[in-house]
């Protein structure tokens, strides 16, 4: 039976493993290596890995059987191509840290707001259903009607309360068109409906360059032409999207396009087309692929932080307005009636 590899174990595995290959352990040895440093369940996963090997199955499958993330697969994968096992070891816990840390980063800054909305949609809940009927009865039996400003206070609970219950309602409803509809159309056609969405088609742009800029660096590197690691990525199953895009970038080619009118597409960034023909005309184009491939990941992390940190506040300061609107919902009409009698 598999282990579930948790994220921190997956990359503390691969940095390792990175680590006994740079030191010049073959891939056996590293594996053999390792699975007497790790527990039991984990020892025989990787022994598996050891008899898998053995067979002749590649590396990036056994890891997939493992079900590693795809990003480490993918690496591996083209590391079978290129031939560089250390590189992609080395780029894959890199990604994986990152990642982990940009998790830990942006859960942390939203634990507390998420607390806060649970709070506040009670709090919604309360004022609606038992403290706006009384006051309600209240001015009923007075013989009284609510101010302006409290008619439009209660009205907005009724606007909240009504939120409270669309919103969930419509990522229920999101939730299902992406398994019932999203995930079955062509890789292509999802990524031109994520472009029309524009909290989204940023990082996207920069995601789809980072990738395919750092593996055709490396494959490039490896001594491949352009044709052969196009035909590389055409011929992966791991990323969908990025097969279907080769594939046309090939048939481009093949129509006399020049290598770096490929990727002016709407689905990368601007700045990738002009990287390619530079490094084109310095001879030095897996260089120039990999630099970049490396300050478009360093952009992308930024963006999720500004948008994380940007949450924050947002949340808030609407927190803030419902306990403001709550104070006076409860305190005006009070005033109303003292001023009544």
């Amino acid at each position: 039976m598999k282990t579930n590899w948790k994220s921190s174990d997956q990359s503390l595995f691969i940095t390792r493993l990175n680590s006994l290959v740079r030191k010049g352990y073959s891939l056996d040895e590293a594996l053999r290596f390792l699975s007497l440093q790790t527990d039991k369940k984990k020892r025989t996963d990787l022994l598996y890995c050891l008899e898998e090997l053995k067979r002749g199955t590649p590396f990036f499958q056994i890891m997939q059987q493992l079900k590693f993330h795809r990003d480490v697969v993918t690496y591996l994968y083209f590391a079978e191509q290129h031939g560089d096992l250390a590189f992609s070891l080395n780029e894959s816990a890199e990604l994986l840290y990152r990642k982990q840390e940009q998790y830990k980063k942006i859960s942390k800054m939203l634990r507390y707001p998420m607390l806060l909305i649970f709070i506040m949609i009670g709090v919604l809940y309360i004022v609606q259903q038992v403290i706006a009927p009384q006051f309600l009865s209240v001015y009923d039996s007075m013989n009284m009607k609510p101010s302006p400003f409290n008619a439009a206070l209660l009205a907005s609970f009724q606007i909240l309360s009504a939120a409270a219950v669309i919103i969930p309602s419509a990522a229920g409803l999101c939730i299902g068109y992406y398994f019932l509809y999203f995930r079955r159309i062509k890789p292509s056609s999802q990524m031109r409906l994520l472009m029309k969405i524009p909290i989204l088609r940023e990082g996207f742009k920069l995601f789809n360059s980072y990738y395919i800029s750092l593996q055709l660096s490396t494959l490039l590197k490896g001594g491949l032409s352009y044709y052969e690691s196009l035909l590389v990525f055409s011929e992966q199953t791991l990323h969908p999207f990025f097969c279907e895009e080769a594939k046309e970038m090939i048939n481009r080619l093949r129509n006399g396009e020049h290598f770096e009118k490929v990727f002016d597409k709407n689905y990368y960034d601007k700045q990738l087309p002009e990287i390619v023909a530079y490094g084109q005309k310095n001879g030095l184009l897996h260089r120039e692929l990999y630099t970049y491939s490396q300050y478009t990941l360093t952009r992308l992390e930024s963006k999720l932080s500004s948008a994380a940190s940007f949450i924050q506040p947002a949340v808030f300061s609407a927190v803030g307005l419902i306990v403001l609107l709550v104070y006076l919902s409860m305190i005006l009409p009070m005033y109303q009636m003292i001023d009544q009698i």
